[in-house]
C-alpha cells in the first residue's frame, strides 16, 4: 500500500486545458516539469496530502505579487479547496479536489497558509 501511495504522490498534475496559459507556460504539468524552483517546494508539501487529492487545476492567474512565495487558503467549496500560489512575479489559482467526503481533512492537513 505505501508503495502505491507513493506513485500516487509522484504522479499528482496540475491540470489545465492544453491552450490555457498560466504561469509557467500552458497546459497541464507534473511537479518535476515547473521551472520556478519556490513553487515547486511549496507544491511537493502537498504531497504529503497526496492520499486525499484526487486532482490538482490550475485556474485564474492575477497581478497580486509578495515578496514571500506562499499558497493561501481562499474557499472550500464541496470536495474542492481552492488556494493562491503567491509569487514575486503574479499568483495563480490552485484548485484541489479531495476524495468525495475528505475535503474537511485535507483543510486541517495542509493549513489555510503554506510558506517557503
Amino acid at each position: 500500500m505505501r508503495e502505491q501511495l507513493n506513485r500516487q504522490a509522484r504522479e499528482l498534475k496540475l491540470r489545465c486545458a492544453k491552450h490555457t496559459r498560466h504561469l509557467w507556460g500552458t497546459g497541464s504539468l507534473s511537479l518535476e516539469q515547473l521551472p520556478d524552483p519556490n513553487v515547486r517546494l511549496l507544491l511537493q508539501r502537498l504531497i504529503t496530502s497526496a492520499p486525499l487529492i484526487r486532482r490538482l487545476k490550475l485556474g485564474d492567474m492575477s497581478d497580486t505579487r509578495a515578496t514571500e512565495y506562499r499558497l493561501e487558503f481562499q474557499q472550500l467549496k464541496g470536495d474542492t479547496l481552492t488556494y493562491q500560489i503567491i509569487t514575486l512575479y503574479g499568483s495563480q489559482e490552485l484548485e484541489m479536489v479531495a476524495f468525495p467526503g475528505l475535503s474537511y481533512n485535507l483543510l486541517e492537513k495542509i493549513g489555510r497558509q503554506i510558506s517557503i
